[in-house]
């Protein structure tokens, strides 16, 4: 190991120069500082979970403290990893293990580096591409396992920190790295390389989400005494070249280095291609002619049915004349083919169809690709007479070169008109006769309702006028005969068979007083008169219970109920 002066490297304070342990550490924050001589900030970030900081130092001794790959050769490859963490803790916390601001991995027998040496092994170019595969082949060319590590800075070390470092980034040659550390180190210290690579990965995933996570003032005052070191550490190009990043450079390369053995697997598929596309257009010829001839069998189709439809039909050129025409256009309108087919559509007959409004409306179907329907056209036609006639009329889809046609039908709807005609004249008649119905049927209503209060007022009088009499005649008679026997018994003593008879006389007046009463109460009782409706439903209400029948009679408060005088 070369000799440094002190200028070189910082001073490494001991352990007897260290102030007393901070008492508020807690055990495993002891242990981090004696092993490493220094507490990093990196075990203090989960304070409220120190069962998390417990067994992320446990992890860390396992795999890199107590990793018996050699001290120094760990912590360069440390240093050299983290350059691709954009977290720039790691690099300049590990820089300062290395340079003797605390123990590298841990070790206090290790020598610390100089700056020079810490600043050659961080501008150490990446490899890639054709400048990785000598560093491959130097591996692959041990004849066995390493006997010891390589010296830093070495042609092996060299090329085994890349090895390292393409598996570590995982770029596309991972695997070809992968298979050369495990030829130049063997099975064994091959996985012990591999659980330090899966720390440091989670290391620099532990600095990247603790955004908090802060450099110490050591590596502050380190930092600003050697600005060299610190332009290599801030300004790496490698800085903040995540995984992916890395990842796609290599696979661009890749890319480019497996171009020519694309060519030859182009050139077979392009020569397959031409005999695909060879027997795809002569399949293609057959399907045109069989979609030609299927075409022909359709449009053959849409004319028969066109000629045999029932209802009236033209078909327009796009200048408005008549194509051709079904036979029911003929029969219907009393023509012939040769007087229609050929001439505007406008003068046949005698310019029937010659009206603005339809002339616009075929007019806007072709320059807009639009359509008509339902457009009514009354008229008095040659051989009808007066007709209304419904219009609809399409645009014919054809192909780009073939000349564009109309579809006009023309259904003849006089009868319909008529009989629609006839049945608003018949609704609104049933309207009318239902309105009167239903008037005469309101007023004999009324009518009713007027005499049956007449019969109920005239009952109530004819009740009254009897318990008048009753009460003004009858009973009045028979208080004067039940006097006139008192007094003839008082008059003197009378045979003992007429006084019995007198007093049968006497009782039998008095029954029909009483019953003459009750027959006064009972045609016109007096509580209606006296204290009014209410008060004398109450009362029928109590008098029913005579007959064994049970009312509920309830008034609502505050309510005047009024009856008629008479």
């Amino acid at each position: 190991m070369t000799n440094h002066s002190a200028t070189d490297m910082p001073s490494r304070k001991d352990a007897s120069e260290r102030p007393a342990p901070n008492q508020g550490m807690s055990s495993t924050q002891l242990k981090v500082e004696q092993r490493f001589g220094v507490l990093p900030n990196f075990f203090g970030l989960a304070p409220e979970n120190p069962e998390i900081t417990d067994n992320l130092w446990g992890f860390a001794c396992f795999a890199y403290l107590d990793n018996p790959l050699p001290s120094l050769f760990k912590e360069r490859l440390f240093v050299y990893l983290s350059r691709f963490c954009d977290v720039r803790y790691c690099i300049t916390r590990h820089v300062g293990f290395l340079m003797g601001l605390g123990r590298a991995s841990g070790n206090a027998q290790c020598s610390p580096q100089t700056v020079e040496e810490v600043i050659r092994l961080i501008r150490r170019p990446f490899p890639r591409g054709q400048d990785l595969q000598p560093l491959i082949a130097q591996c692959m060319a041990c004849e066995e396992p390493l006997p010891e590590m390589p010296a830093p800075d070495s042609p092996l070390e060299l090329a085994l920190v890349a090895c390292a470092s393409h598996v570590f980034v995982q770029t596309p040659d991972a695997p070809s790295c992968l298979e050369a550390l495990k030829h130049a180190l063997g099975e064994s210290r091959l996985q012990h390389l591999l659980v330090f690579l899966a720390f440091i990965r989670t290391a620099h995933y532990w600095s990247k989400v603790h955004s908090e996570l802060s450099i110490e003032e050591d590596l502050k005052e380190l930092l600003s005494t050697h600005e060299r070191l610190a332009e290599c550490l801030f300004n790496d190009p490698e800085a903040g070249a995540c995984d992916f990043s890395q990842q796609l450079m290599t696979e661009l390369i890749s890319l480019r280095q497996d171009a020519a053995r694309h060519d030859e697997s182009l050139r077979r598929q392009r020569r397959q291609n031409e005999a695909r596309l060879r027997t795809a257009r002569q399949q293609a010829e057959k399907a045109l002619l069989a979609s030609e001839q299927e075409i022909k069998r359709a449009l053959d189709y849409a004319e028969a049915t066109l000629r045999t439809s029932p209802v009236p039909l033209l078909v327009l050129e796009n200048d408005f004349r008549v194509m051709t025409a079904n036979e029911a256009f003929y029969d219907t309108f009393k023509v012939t083919a040769a007087e229609t087919q050929g001439s505007l559509v406008y003068e046949l007959g005698n310019g029937q169809w010659n009206i603005p409004k339809l002339r616009n409306l075929l007019e806007c179907i072709l320059p807009h690709h639009t359509v008509f329907k339902n457009f009514e056209v009354t008229h008095d036609f040659e051989s009808l007479g007066c007709r209304t006639m419904l219009l609809n009329a399409r645009r014919i889809e054809n192909a780009p070169d073939t000349p564009e046609r109309i579809v006009l039908v023309i259904e003849d709807i006089t009868e319909l008109k008529r009989a629609d005609e006839a049945l608003r004249q018949l609704n609104e008649e049933l309207e009318q006769r239902v309105t009167e119905r239903t008037r005469d049927l309101v007023q004999s209503q009324a009518r009713l309702r007027a005499m049956a209060t007449e019969l109920n007022l005239a009952e109530q009088r004819e009740r009254k006028r009897l318990a008048t009499e009753l009460h003004d005649h009858l009973q009045q008679s028979l208080v004067l005969g039940r006097l006139t026997v008192g007094q003839v018994q008082r008059v003197g003593a009378i045979l003992p068979a007429g006084s019995e008879v007198m007093k049968q006389i006497d009782n039998i007046f008095s029954e029909a007083l009483t019953y003459t009463r009750t027959l006064v109460a009972d045609l016109s009782p007096p509580v209606l008169r006296d204290h009014g409706l209410p008060a004398a439903l109450k009362w029928l209400g109590e008098y029913m219970k005579k007959h064994d029948i049970t009312v509920t009679v309830t008034v609502p408060k505050n309510t005047a109920l009024t009856l008629p005088e008479d």
